[in-house]
């Protein structure tokens, strides 16, 4: 049996964890795996937030004390500076790994591009190196550049990563193509399209929900400006905020203003039936986040039969059908989109049947297929 190591150094509860979980399941009954992470991962309950059905006894290397000690330096990065320098750990992570990567017949990253060293398959949610190369839209401020910069010499980074490439979206696809030369194929993750019923749109409050993680980069206040701008039109809407808590302070400040305002619901993190609930009960969905490489709540967001609006930007735009009506570039702009369709019930119905199949486009099932053809490839290849 080919022995194939699962690369994900950080487990969270985000799209990565999805394709992540979903590559374990879609190889572990053909392969002998090994998870590659420093976390202290809980495969019972990552299969419950997933509706993944991962061995809990599978193999995780490297041992406790590793991991251990990367996490306590996490933390004590996060209590001096605020933020846990996640990258930073990542890129000496994978310099450690690439020490025994020799072990295995393929690695699998789940968790972006380099050069292990062996022969791989590497999955890319935005590149996670040479981003002084981005686009000039998506460069950060300077801070952050340095920050960049000093992960890409942590890692050793690569300046042509090895491997067959896929990218999470087209757009992703093209970033990722003008930083190494390199087009990868396009595999959109899973979504878990088979939980949701679809309920009949005319039972459904007409509120909206937004889910993902509780961060600044969600720019849930934008959100909150929105649901007022509207509501301060006469409409009568609601927003629920949905998700676990990435940054404390961020979530607490956000908590305190929802004490006052009736009509934003902070709900934090919720169990997966919940989740599924309030979006089935909803008609719209609501996602404010800027560059979102593919966007897995969007399309969990259709998969439940909203209506959702977006920013206008990164990958997205590809769930919606690049629907003008359903994209914003600013505040102002949503809150007319919004309003202009409330009161065109045509427009809106019209709207709402372009949305794609979530679980032909973009279900779980046809992710692990597609990824386990190209596994099976790639070993072909090297045989």
């Amino acid at each position: 049996m080919k022995k194939i190591g699962v690369f994900h150094p950080l487990f969270g509860f985000g799209g990565g964890e999805a394709v992540c979980m979903n590559v374990l399941e879609a190889l572990e009954s053909s392969y002998d795996l090994t998870l590659l992470t420093m976390t202290d991962v809980d495969i019972e309950t990552m299969n419950e937030y997933y509706d993944t059905a991962v061995d809990p006894e599978i193999e995780v290397e490297p041992g406790g004390a590793v991991r251990k000690s990367l996490r306590g330096s996490q933390q004590a990065l996060a209590s001096l500076t605020g933020t846990a320098c996640g990258r930073l750990h990542v890129g000496l992570f994978t310099r450690l790994v690439t020490q025994y990567t020799d072990q295995f017949d393929l690695l699998v990253s789940t968790f972006g591009e380099y050069d292990f060293g062996v022969e791989s398959v590497q999955y890319i949610h935005l590149p996670m190196y040479n981003r002084h190369r981005f686009p000039a839209d998506l460069k950060p401020g300077k801070t952050r550049q340095i920050y960049d910069r000093l992960c890409d010499i942590t890692a050793g980074k690569p300046d042509r990563p090895d491997g067959t490439l896929i990218a999470n979206s087209d757009w992703t696809a093209q970033i990722t193509e003008r930083l190494y030369g390199i087009e990868p194929e396009t595999v959109y993750p899973p979504i878990a399209a088979d939980e949701f019923a679809d309920p009949a749109w005319d039972g459904r409050e007409n509120g909206f929900v937004t889910i993902g993680r509780i961060d600044r980069t969600k720019r849930i206040e934008d959100m909150i400006a929105i649901i007022q701008g509207v509501r301060d039109r006469g409409h009568d809407v609601h927003l629920h905020v949905i998700g676990p808590e990435a940054d404390h302070a961020y979530a607490r400040s956000l908590r305190r203003y929802c004490e006052d305002d009736g009509s934003i619901i902070f709900e934090g993190r919720l169990d997966r039936s919940r989740l599924v609930d309030l979006i089935e009960s909803h008609k719209f969905g609501l996602h404010a986040k800027r560059y979102e490489h593919f966007g897995m709540a969007v399309a969990e967001l259709v998969a439940g039969g909203t209506v959702p609006f977006i920013h206008d930007s990164g990958g997205q735009r590809e769930i919606v059908n690049r629907d003008d009506r359903l994209v914003y570039t600013s505040v102002a702009e949503a809150i007319e989109r919004i309003e202009w369709l409330l009161e065109r019930p045509p427009e809106l119905h019209d709207a709402r049947a372009g949305l794609p199949d979530i679980a032909d486009r973009y279900g779980s099932d046809r992710f692990q297929e597609t990824t386990r053809g190209v596994i099976e490839r790639t070993l072909a290849s090297t045989a």
